[in-house]
């Protein structure tokens, strides 16, 4: 396995941005928002993977949502919605708790920003470095929460890509601890979230957690090998670099290491 950087041949230069969502669908990632250290963002810049190029999509239909970082973008099952969820604005000690959409269907020529959803339901409240992951069975999108801005939670949402409609979900078993800036990923085979690492307020965490989502049970599996080193903020959407391979109970995982940051 060997790391190589490919030659970018952009009049667009690459987003300096720390906080963004990434998310890819046929052949693009699609990135949004973030923070340059002075201000947060609400531009949406487009990678094409064949090209080798960013672009700047065609002025998009729609509404923008309001700059900012920390949030969570979602490609739901049909491919046609990147929903984005929460995040810290800039302004005030709490983040955001709102939801917006992407419609994507018609391709990167006509990409529009739809009107904000009708949200029914208990929303989870402010959502600042959560994860979100999109539950093909259940056509929810999980939220761990992580932070609100001003404390660490390990609550759990799950908000239905067609109803829009927000429940809280009421799990048992070996519920992670408080977290924010940690990793997730769903296998969609089984219908499992994965939850890894994280910040809990006074450490970095190594620990793995899984939460079957049809039972609302989390468990705490005996994983074999060398751990990852205790890490925050490694991947917001580890599909890419985060492998699950799993035989029966064994689960390898495979991390890239970078150096840390405080």
């Amino acid at each position: 396995m060997q790391w190589s950087e490919p030659h970018i041949d952009s009049i667009i230069t690459t987003p300096q941005v720390k906080n963004h969502s990434v998310t890819y669908h046929d052949g693009y990632l699609y990135c949004f928002g973030g923070y340059d250290g002075r201000r947060n963002h609400m531009t949406l810049t487009l990678y094409s993977i064949f090209r080798k190029k960013w672009i700047r999509p065609r002025p998009i239909s729609g509404t923008a949502p309001p700059g900012r970082n920390g949030h969570t973008a979602t490609l739901v099952g049909d491919g046609g919605r990147i929903m984005i969820i929460g995040g810290w604005l800039g302004s005030g000690p709490l983040a955001a708790s709102d939801v917006h959409v992407l419609d994507i269907s018609n391709g990167v020529e006509e990409l529009r920003w739809m009107n904000a959803p009708t949200v029914r339901g208990t929303p989870p409240g402010p959502c600042n470095m959560h994860s979100a992951d999109y539950v093909e069975g259940q056509k929810e999108i999980y939220v761990f929460r992580g932070g609100n801005g001003r404390e660490y939670l390990n609550d759990l949402h799950a908000l239905h890509v067609d109803t829009y409609t927000w429940r809280y979900v009421d799990t048992t078993g070996e519920v992670p601890e408080i977290r924010a800036n940690h990793s997730s990923a769903v296998l969609n085979e089984t219908g499992e979230l994965f939850i890894f690492g994280g910040w809990n307020g006074d450490k970095r965490l190594n620990d793995l957690h899984i939460l079957n989502t049809k039972t609302s049970v989390w468990t705490r599996p005996d994983v074999g090998g060398i751990l990852p080193h205790p890490r925050i903020g490694n991947c917001r959407y580890v599909h890419y670099l985060l492998q699950l391979m799993f035989f029966r109970f064994h689960l390898t995982l495979l991390f890239f290491d970078f150096p840390a940051h405080a």
